[in-house]
């Protein structure tokens, strides 16, 4: 036989006007529509849809007062839920049974500053992400060290050097953040590439306090879809890396071979200067045989370092080949 949970407006009131309404259905173990048909029937007025959007100010200041109830109407709801799957408040293990991730993560979240959305955002070395509004820190610490204690019996492990800290699936990194929004409470495992992210959120009939087992399991999933990833990104840096390589090398032979190549143009113009001298010599000039002799001997070098020997010799010099 279900359980039977009776609210008066009051307390419904103050259920759906404290939080959102779906962290709100969650811990009183129903759906989010029948909350709101709840709230319709017994005349309490709910938020508007970006309502927790807003900032605190925005927010107190659109609150809509309970109307006081219609006379000779006492009116409450009725839940039916089995006990098992109603949620109840999560309160955090003692501090000296916390994870150490999770007491650094009370730490920072203890000295933090809420920001312009009204959340505690832990930042630092070893500290798990999180991003909860003030109320919900006791709850996010309870799944934070729920997490830490499945994975580390599953042989998994939390990294106390990385900012934040990461869940380590056999030497693979796999980020985790645990967030709050409008539907209450996220926890996002592994990073945006496909399969490698999943969001596990609360749901009416399980909270993520009870899925902490599944969430691990699933780490290595997301693992394996990271390790893919990364190694795709080596292969793709390593085959442009080859690349380049290649280009270097082929631009590196062709100023070798144009080098030589212009030596031989070089000689064949020093030759026929040599030969237009020596053809209107009448020898009566001096110099002439000196010069001569020196394009000789020029064009001749020329040719030397363009044999194959000397080519050869020189490839070998540029390691180009």
């Amino acid at each position: 036989m279900s359980e039977r949970i009776n609210l008066s407006r009051e307390q419904l009131y103050t259920a759906v006007w404290t939080k959102p309404i779906a962290v709100a259905a969650v811990e009183l173990g129903m759906t989010s529509e029948r909350l709101k048909r709840v709230c319709r029937e017994d005349e309490v007025p709910l938020p508007s849809l970006g309502h927790w959007r807003k900032s605190p100010v925005r927010r107190e200041r659109d609150t809509v007062p309970l109307p006081p109830a219609k006379p000779g109407k006492l009116s409450v709801a009725r839940l039916g839920r089995h006990p098992a799957h109603r949620a109840l408040p999560a309160v955090p293990p003692p501090e000296h049974d916390r994870h150490d991730c999770t007491k650094r993560t009370a730490d920072a979240l203890e000295k933090g500053k809420p920001d312009g959305r009204g959340k505690l955002v832990a930042v630092g070395s070893g500290i798990a992400s999180v991003a909860v509004r003030p109320h919900n820190v006791p709850r996010a610490l309870a799944i934070l060290d729920a997490l830490c204690e499945a994975a580390e019996d599953a042989g998994l492990s939390i990294s106390e050097k990385s900012v934040p800290a990461v869940l380590v699936v056999a030497g693979v990194q796999v980020p985790f953040a645990l967030i709050e929004n409008q539907r209450g409470l996220e926890l996002v495992v592994g990073e945006g590439i496909g399969e490698g992210q999943r969001l596990w959120a609360d749901k009416a009939t399980a909270r993520l306090e009870d899925r902490v087992t599944d969430i691990v399991a699933d780490a290595r999933l997301h693992a394996q879809a990271i390790e893919a990833h990364e190694r795709r990104i080596a292969d793709r840096n390593a085959s442009r890396r080859a690349e380049e390589v290649d280009r270097l090398q082929f631009s590196k032979r062709l100023t070798f071979l144009t080098e030589h190549a212009d030596r031989l143009v070089e000689a064949d113009k020093v030759q026929r200067l040599a030969e237009h001298l020596r053809a209107t010599d009448e020898g009566s000039l001096l110099r002439m045989r000196e010069i001569l002799r020196w394009l000789d001997t020029y064009t001749a070098q020329l040719r030397e370092r363009c044999s194959a020997v000397s080519v050869d010799r020189e490839a070998g010099d540029w390691r180009i080949w």
